[in-house]
């Protein structure tokens, strides 16, 4: 039959092909035992690891796919279905079994064994190396505006551009535009100059970051277009002055610094303010705004006390002192006690030395005429953060005033929120209708919280981000500061791609071939990229598109500025040698310190002295009491402790040394004053009183007190820092004191030598003070000849003092009232 024929046929080629194969199987094997083993031991290894290595590719269609399926694949396969036919040839009694011996039979399981560990090794740790790597070189459709990776995000970032901002804002004011910066391309980043005048800007960042430098490239320009720029600068920034100042110079309009801090009349708050004008800055100034608590109830009386103390405002010229003396002899009983932290507070301000003038700095004078008003004030010293307060108040109320006018104002309030309060907040969202935009800088989100006691967090913060449509935002310290500049930029759609990841059976994960394309949003500029800004880069919002950009410095030479002295109300005129008999009106005169009681009990002898110096430590009383031993000494202290008329502290110093000093109590106050009934009022000794800077100079101002008053002179009077000397010059020596023969002396005590500078104008108030009686000679003492020489040389140099914009030639005659001595010197017995 055909179909048994074409069987018959099929298997004795089969047996051939067996017997071919049996015949060159046996011819290779037997030619070498080595290489017949060999030959089994690879069959069976290549059995295992070449399906192993087919199925490593897989998923991947190529001529590695198909080489590696072909040589480790299909071969090793093809050679064992041989080997299986041939077996079953074998036992049908065919082919001969006299090539296959039990050791071969055990090499073929070795290399079996030997191709499963391969197979483990290759899936475990080479096949996703592999796979990656393939992954990495595979060539893929193009994705646009991917998201970022923290890790490698500022590599993304291009170098500062380098810019000629001279030029730059040149352009910018020829175009009537403002020049802001450059963005990280190179590009200029500008607005139109109407849009600037119309709108308030927040610049924000950490200390260090660049925030003065954005303002003083824009505010520059607000001068050369003949602002007027008004500049609140509360933590002293150490170059902001000289811009300001050289831009100044270059628009050719007035440059005023005042500084609240400085003891020297430089300006009246309430100037030309009306009664409900001085009520609203002592509502700003003193937080007297409703809370929206109980706290309002219990701040009735210091509203009541405010409005009254407003109302007697009599005329343009009158001073906050002026109407507080007023409103306190007015005041009843009932009122000076429901309002007495008004009044406190009120004379807190009152009480600064630059507000002791009826005139000074006309704020009016600067919105009509242009130049630039720059105040320097603080950010831990509270009457002058409340005058502070009262001042951006009471420009605000007189850029209202002055509708009519045509040239612009700019405000910029560094750290904002030691300037803020209630009708301030109010009047950010009017007043730029009224020719005034406001640049606000601030370190943080969480400055928002702490602008004042009678302002909600998120009042201020919806008030100033809702009215600053332009930003400059500088890389912030926190997340979450981050997070919001981020949201400020918008969204843009950006590619996505999903990979999936497999596992294998030796448990190796490894990408897989194919991959996903898709579509979602994220912020045109990323937490990532705001977290990774560089140094002065800020994101720039309100100028086009939000974008990275730069502001560059503006280059001055840094210059000393002179504080703006106010006139005084006497003619003073320029004559620095001939006194002035009547002084009243110009200086109070000071209360003296009682005379150290030398005849007197140990006891009584260091509280007497104690009363007028408050504190001293126990070598200076030594120095006092020569005639008592270190034991006598300490037990009249310990006697005087334990009664409570003094105490006694320990005060650390920078360099880790400390020392123990005594003071005197209410007590030892108390018991002094029984026998000096009609001596001054003392505080007692506390611990804050004593600062370890000065504590050595103190000291020797002590010890050279003993040696004076041994000498007879009298009515030593300590008033470095005291508010009764020089008020209108802001210069107070360390003591004045009477000689023998009646001379009253100024004892600068100079322990080092200050900045050259510094000399004419202390000299000036020397003489100033000299003019009007204060006293008729100065006294330099020194610790030591060389510091004198150097005094000497500096004084001897001197040609000319500036004395209230006039100046004075100096000659020998005006030397001859400084003397110079060292303290080993007979200074006491010189006349």
């Amino acid at each position: 039959m055909p179909a048994r024929s074409l069987a018959t046929g099929i298997r004795h080629k089969l047996m051939g092909s067996f017997s071919n194969f049996d015949t060159f199987i046996s011819t290779v094997f037997y030619s070498s035992q080595f290489s017949s083993h060999l030959a089994v031991f690879l069959l069976g290894f290549l059995l295992i690891s070449g399906l192993r290595i087919a199925l490593m590719f897989r998923e991947h269609p190529s001529w590695i796919t198909f080489c590696s399926r072909i040589g480790f694949g299909v071969l090793p396969v093809a050679v064992c279905v041989l080997l299986i036919l041939h077996f079953i040839a074998k036992s049908s009694g065919r082919v001969e079994w006299n090539w296959v011996s039990q050791s071969h039979m055990i090499s073929g399981f070795v290399g079996i064994f030997a191709g499963i560990a391969t197979a483990y090794l290759l899936g475990r740790f080479i096949e996703p190396k592999i796979i990656n790597f393939l992954h990495q070189k595979t060539l893929r459709t193009g994705l646009q505006d991917q998201l970022t990776d923290i890790r490698t995000v500022e590599q993304s970032f291009y170098d500062r551009p380098d810019a000629d901002i001279e030029k730059e804002i040149e352009r910018a004011i020829k175009e009537e535009r403002v020049y802001l910066g450059q963005d990280i391309e190179g590009n200029s980043v500008s607005i139109n100059r109407d849009r600037w005048k119309t709108s308030h800007v927040q610049i924000m960042g950490p200390p260090g970051t660049g925030k003065g430098v954005q303002a003083g490239v824009t505010l520059t320009q607000s001068l050369l277009y003949g602002d007027a720029v008004f500049v609140f600068d509360p933590k002293e920034d150490e170059w902001a002055p000289s811009v300001y100042r050289a831009a100044c110079e270059r628009a050719k309009v007035p440059f005023e610094f005042v500084d609240l801090r400085q003891p020297a009349p430089q300006i009246n708050p309430i100037l030309k303010a009306s009664t409900d004008e001085v009520e609203e800055m002592l509502y700003a100034g003193l937080e007297l705004g409703r809370r929206g608590n109980s706290a309002d109830f219990y701040r009735l009386d210091d509203r009541k006390a405010a409005r009254m103390a407003a109302s007697f405002v009599a005329d343009s010229t009158m001073t906050l002192s002026e109407i507080g003396s007023k409103a306190r002899s007015s005041a009843s009983d009932e009122l000076m006690t429901g309002g007495k932290a008004f009044f406190a507070a009120l004379d807190e301000v009152s009480g600064l030395e630059c507000t002791q003038t009826k005139e000074g700095v006309d704020l009016s004078a600067r919105i009509e005429e242009g130049g630039c008003t720059y105040f320097v004030g603080s950010v831990r010293n509270e009457p002058i953060i409340t005058l502070q307060k009262m001042l951006f108040v009471r420009l605000i109320q007189l850029i209202e005033r002055s509708r009519d006018r045509k040239r612009h104002c700019s405000i910029f309030l560094d750290e904002f929120k030691y300037l803020l309060s209630h009708p301030a907040l109010n009047a950010l969202g009017t007043i730029r209708d009224k020719g005034c935009n406001i640049l606000l800088a601030h370190q943080s989100l969480g400055d928002f919280a702490s602008c004042g006691a009678d302002l909600r967090e998120m009042s201020v913060r919806a008030t100033v981000l809702d009215t600053t449509p332009i930003k400059w935002l500088y890389r912030p310290a926190d997340y979450a500061t981050a997070t919001w500049i981020s949201n400020q930029t918008g969204e843009i759609l950006v590619s996505t791609q999903n990979m999936k990841a497999e596992r294998n059976i030796e448990l190796s994960e490894s990408l897989s071939s194919s991959r996903s394309v898709g579509e979602t949003t994220r912020n045109l500029i990323d937490v990532n990229t705001v977290l990774s800004l560089p140094k002065s880069c800020a994101v720039c919002i309100g100028a086009g598109l939000p974008k990275l950009a730069f502001a560059e410095p503006m280059r001055v030479v840094k210059t000393s500025t002179e504080i703006a002295v106010a006139e005084l109300a006497v003619d003073l005129g320029v004559d620095l040698l001939t006194q002035v008999t009547d002084n009243t009106d110009e200086f109070e005169q000071p209360g003296n310190m009682p005379a150290i009681d030398w005849s007197g009990e140990p006891g009584e002898a260091i509280l007497h002295y104690l009363f007028g110096e408050m504190w001293t430590h126990v070598d200076i009383i030594s120095e006092l009491l020569v005639d008592l031993n270190e034991e006598q000494l300490n037990q009249v202290l310990d006697e005087l402790s334990k009664t409570k008329m003094i105490r006694s502290v320990e005060i650390s110093f920078v360099e880790n040394s400390s020392a123990q000093i005594w003071g005197i109590t209410a007590y030892g106050i108390n018991s002094v004053r029984e026998k000096i009934p009609d001596a001054e009022n003392r505080r007692a000794f506390s611990k804050k009183l004593v600062n370890p800077v000065s504590f050595t100079h103190q000291l020797d101002i002590q010890r050279l007190r003993i040696s004076a008053e041994r000498s007879d002179w009298y009515d030593w009077t300590k008033c470095s820092g005291s508010e009764r000397f020089s008020k209108k010059r802001g210069i107070f020596p360390d003591v004045v004191a009477t000689r023998p023969d009646g001379v009253r002396v100024a004892i600068e005590v100079e322990r080092t030598v200050k900045s050259k500078n510094r000399y004419p104008r202390i000299m000036g108030s020397h003489l100033h003070a000299r003019k009007f009686g204060q006293w008729d000679e100065i006294i330099y003492l020194c610790p030591d000849a060389r510091i004198k020489r150097r005094l000497e040389n500096i004084y001897s140099e001197i040609e000319e003092v500036d004395y209230f914009g006039n100046s004075v030639k100096i000659t020998d005659q005006h030397r001859q009232h400084f003397r110079f001595f060292s303290y080993d010197e007979n200074w006491t017995g010189v006349s």
